[in-house]
């Protein structure tokens, strides 16, 4: 209030003053200790709790960087398995390519055992080359996707000069015995 601010103080009276705040001080100092005994077990409580806490936490961060990196060395050997698994399938894939490739390479050589087979049964035996050069015709239409391969075109090829050598010299023929 403003007439205790500008009341006068005189000087016999500071001693009193300063007396009575040290009374004051000691007073305060003595309910802090007091206090302080009192309060000091829960005071040493939460700091035991709150250091057990900063333990806990610890530990689960540990727990939570070994997890992620569980997780990371477990992408990784998913990334190995799925590489893995594609690498099998591309090989079990060339792998039935080169059945059928053989199969068909087989074949190939068969028709060119029954082109060989008719040329060589048209010299005199020209029923017999007549039949090898269709059991060719039939087998070259069964070569499913390596119908359109060079080696095939090369069969084609030989089986049509066959067949024009057979109808030239079955024309030879008839006409030597017409004439």
């Amino acid at each position: 209030a403003e007439g205790i601010a500008s009341a006068e103080l005189p000087a016999a009276a500071l001693p009193t003053l300063l007396n009575s705040l040290g009374e004051a001080r000691e007073n305060v100092k003595s309910e802090i200790r007091s206090l302080s005994r009192e309060v000091a077990p829960d005071v040493d409580g939460w700091i035991a709790q709150a250091k057990q806490l900063q333990a806990d936490i610890a530990r689960s961060t540990a727990i939570a960087q070994e997890i992620v990196r569980q997780a990371d060395v477990g992408k990784n050997l998913q990334a190995h398995v799925d590489d893995a698994s594609s690498k099998a399938d591309l090989l079990e894939n060339e792998l039935a390519f080169n059945e059928t490739l053989s199969t068909t390479l087989a074949h190939v050589q068969d028709i060119y055992a029954l082109l060989e087979g008719a040329q060589d049964a048209a010299v005199g035996r020209t029923l017999q080359a007549v039949e090898k050069l269709e059991a060719a015709d039939i087998a070259i239409a069964h070569l499913g996707e390596f119908e359109n391969t060079r080696a095939v075109g090369l069969l084609r090829n030989h089986a049509s000069e066959l067949k024009a050598a057979i109808i030239e010299d079955a024309n030879e023929c008839w006409n030597a015995l017409v004439y």
